[in-house]
């Protein structure tokens, strides 16, 4: 998450970011092969000032997936090729939440 969000963090308040992680989904691999499993996080993440404590912005519920390959041989390719799918999730969610925060361009 840090890694994400550090670019896009750079005022002159610093915040502390905490993620509640509500549920992750692993599909299996009985799953994957039969239909193609997603793996899936939700979480609760709160942006909160450290010298007063107080919550600047909260986003409840916010959640991510990605593909956990399909058939036998993206079973072999999600579980052989690709990084651990929890790292994926968490990467792609910091990733997805980090674009979320990115200043959208000035409609002209």
């Amino acid at each position: 998450m840090e890694r994400h969000l550090s670019p896009r963090l750079k005022g002159p308040t610093p915040v502390r970011v905490e993620v509640k992680v509500k549920s992750i989904t692993i599909a299996s691999e009985v799953e994957t092969i039969l239909i193609g499993g997603v793996h899936a996080m939700t979480a609760d993440v709160t942006f909160i000032d450290p010298r007063t404590k107080a919550v600047l912005f909260a986003s409840n519920s916010f959640s991510n997936q990605v593909g956990g390959g399909g058939g036998v041989g993206g079973l072999v390719i999600d579980r052989a090729v690709l990084s651990a799918p929890i790292d994926r999730i968490a990467d792609g969610y910091a990733f997805q939440y980090a674009e979320l925060l990115r200043p959208s361009e000035p409609r002209s």
